[in-house]
């Protein structure tokens, strides 16, 4: 696999997204205080066509105020069969619905519809961080709850390292408004 284009990466994303529907990745932000905060998070969605990702999440978490406050971070991925690992810089936006009608459809509800009912059970507890009581898979509403957002992140750049034995290549490729990309190999 070579890391060179964006439609080689594309490419070897939709390969191990055949097999494996969800990414997990190190997402980084940072706190009121600059300091670094990472935590792994699960991709329900890639878009590669359009480079956007979207994950769930806990609206009272403290990742959605940092990435509030500063919505650019960095999200990465190490694609452990091609020992390629992807630092991208993201631009995220967070889709809270506020009142029950927007929570209750359209593109929230169907996000939310596709989780499965013990991740479901997470949006019932106490805020992300605090001691809790796990709620039962009984208890799982239908409804979107007020608690659930979904972060919709929009690749900007691509560090790319493909590692091989005595080697590193490493190429980085930057989106141009409003869809194209230009790319530049930085080392060897």
């Amino acid at each position: 696999m070579s890391i060179n284009s964006l439609p080689q990466i594309q490419q070897t994303l939709r390969r191990i997204l055949i097999h494996t529907p969800h990414l997990i990745g190190a997402l980084a932000s940072s706190d009121a205080s600059d300091r670094a905060r990472v935590r792994m998070i699960v991709i329900r969605h890639f878009d590669l066509e359009h480079m956007t990702i979207r994950i769930s999440t806990d609206i009272r978490s403290s990742k959605v105020a940092q990435l509030a406050q500063k919505p650019t971070s960095e999200l990465c991925l190490w694609l452990s069969d091609q020992n390629i690992s992807l630092r991208m810089l993201t631009t995220w936006s967070v889709i809270q619905a506020r009142r029950l009608q927007e929570r209750n459809s359209g593109r929230l509800q169907t996000f939310w519809e596709s989780h499965s009912a013990s991740s479901k059970a997470l949006f019932l507890s106490a805020p992300p961080g605090d001691h809790y009581q796990p709620a039962t898979v009984s208890e799982t509403p239908t409804q979107v709850p007020i608690t659930f957002a979904e972060l919709v992140g929009h690749i900007d750049e691509i560090d790319a390292l493909e590692i091989h034995q005595g080697a590193q290549i490493r190429w980085r490729h930057v989106r141009q408004p409003p869809q194209t990309w230009t790319s530049v190999q930085l080392n060897p």
